[in-house]
């Protein structure tokens, strides 16, 4: 459904915010508060499969004495508002926990569409963010610490009873799953561990073309006659 959806978009903006929050798992306002010096696309980013946007901020919007409360350190910007007699302002601002400030590597393909010239529009998708978890909950077989890990939830309780420090290593690799089992094959059922390398099968002689070799070359033959009467010899 979500694959269909995709190809059916035709706003770029959009575009590009549901393939964000589908692989990344993010919320919508991280990726409306997501800005280029935390996204790293770059040539060699992506040829060692560490292509990644860093999570540092989001944008929300708050009351004025919301604002107060959250103090300068908090809230990096605030914008001016359409209107001027507004109760509340648009915010660029610290996430509200910790957990959420975060690293999220990226599949290739979805490192190529970043590089797309657009801009991240305010949209409301809030289920490709559950979509996603339980999406990289199949792909990684139950892997619930590297799925919160992208998720960024404050408890494990909203994923499961028990919390662990999640490897980076292991979020790593569901970047590179969903490359190879959501941009790469367009059937999910089809998709198969890779095979492992066949043996080659063991030389056959053709004695034809040896007895052609030995009647063309004399010289070969009483070599090979010669090495054959050395070994009767040494038994």
């Amino acid at each position: 459904m979500i694959r269909t959806a995709l190809d059916q978009c035709t706003d770029s903006k959009l575009y590009v915010a549901m393939n964000l929050s589908f692989v990344c798992s993010l919320r919508m306002g991280e990726i409306l508060g997501l800005t280029w010096n935390n996204v790293h696309i770059s040539d060699e980013d992506i040829a060692d499969d560490n292509a990644y946007v860093f999570i540092d901020k989001e944008l929300a919007r708050a009351s004025k004495r919301a604002i107060e409360m959250l103090g300068q350190k908090d809230v990096y910007h605030i914008f001016t508002p359409l209107f001027p007699n507004t109760s509340t302002r648009v915010i660029l601002k610290k996430p509200k926990t910790d957990s959420s400030i975060r690293k999220v590597w990226l599949p290739k393909t979805l490192a190529y569409i970043l590089r797309e010239k657009a801009g991240l529009p305010r949209v409301v998708f809030h289920s490709l963010r559950h979509s996603s978890t339980t999406y990289k909950l199949k792909l990684n077989h139950g892997d619930l610490k590297a799925t919160q890990g992208d998720t960024g939830h404050a408890e494990i309780d909203m994923i499961t009873s028990v919390y662990a420090h999640i490897l980076d290593e292991d979020r790593k690799i569901n970047a590179q799953k969903f490359e190879s089992a959501f941009y790469a094959n367009p059937n999910l059922r089809a998709v198969r561990p890779p095979e492992e390398p066949k043996e080659p099968a063991p030389a056959t002689l053709d004695l034809e073309a040896l007895v052609e070799q030995l009647r063309q070359s004399p010289e070969l033959a009483n070599t090979l006659a010669a090495l054959l009467s050395a070994a009767q010899g040494g038994r």
